[in-house]
């Protein structure tokens, strides 16, 4: 199994379009722009569990910002494009791995909703997995956690972590699988019921949305955090909409599932090796 500090990086070339991997991470607009160190930390977690990883070259879109602006022919249209994109792998079954839980909402739910008449569509919902789920479901990831000796310190006590779902995750039921794969590595879990961060999407982008969007975020959802966070507990927080608002409104700070997961495995592997 690979070392989690020498995974390659996602923009490798040895990730592009590789069509006999076991895997593909899917690079959706917010990873790939804007958090393309969460894309490295899972590529290297899949790796270091035994996959072969692919990550598409060619651009495409869950379509999610072009149907919530009435646009449903164009965003019909681009989701024509990323069945195209992904058919080399679906059509052999392959999972599809998608970082960002608004991105996978769209893929299980309005995707074949939209191209009901397209079977790709159904197949590409069916193989669509967080990556908590498809982590939690791997045998390899579970012999990494064995090899990487994640209970040799029998008398520490557990870290706590606390996870604030997106709104998207948590109505795609994504949460069960984040408990099962921190409790898994030995983790003490709080999964927040704290509501919506109030920046939802670009709700709160836009001006005339942005006193509320602010005044949610302030006044509901980040006392709520700060109450559950305490000194030495990590807070996770998968969705960007989520992360974007905190840093906005808090000098709190955050990191995602997979980000987390790399780390504990390399605390583990400097201590073990």
């Amino acid at each position: 199994m690979a070392g989690l500090d020498h995974a390659r990086s996602p923009t490798a070339e040895a990730h592009r379009d590789d069509l006999e991997a076991s895997v593909v991470v899917w690079p959706d607009t917010f990873t790939d722009a804007l958090r393309p160190a969460l894309a490295d930390d899972l590529v290297a977690v899949l790796e270091a569990a035994g996959e072969r990883v692919a990550v598409p070259s060619h651009w495409g879109c869950c379509g999610r910002p072009l149907y919530d602006a009435g646009m449903l022919g164009l965003a019909q249209r681009t989701l024509v494009g990323l069945l195209d994109v992904l058919e080399p792998w679906t059509s052999r079954g392959v999972p599809i791995v998608v970082p960002e839980p608004s991105c996978l909402s769209t893929f299980r739910d309005e995707l074949p909703a939209l191209l009901w008449r397209d079977p790709r569509a159904r197949l590409l919902a069916s193989l669509a997995r967080s990556p908590a789920e498809h982590l939690v479901a791997s045998p390899g990831f579970a012999a990494l956690v064995s090899e990487r000796a994640m209970q040799s310190d029998k008398g520490r006590r557990a870290k706590r972590v606390v996870v604030h779902p997106h709104c998207q995750g948590r109505a795609a039921g994504l949460t069960a699988a984040d408990r099962a794969l921190l409790g898994q590595l030995g983790f003490e879990v709080e999964v927040l019921d704290a509501g919506c961060c109030g920046l939802a999407g670009s709700f709160g982008y836009s001006h005339e949305h942005e006193a509320l969007s602010r005044r949610i975020g302030e006044e509901h959802w980040l006392p709520r955090v700060r109450q559950a966070v305490g000194p030495g507990d990590e807070l996770v927080l998968d969705g960007f909409s989520c992360a974007t608002q905190l840093a906005h409104l808090s000098d709190l700070g955050s990191t995602t599932l997979v980000s987390l997961v790399r780390r504990t495995l390399q605390a583990d592997e400097v201590r073990s090796g």
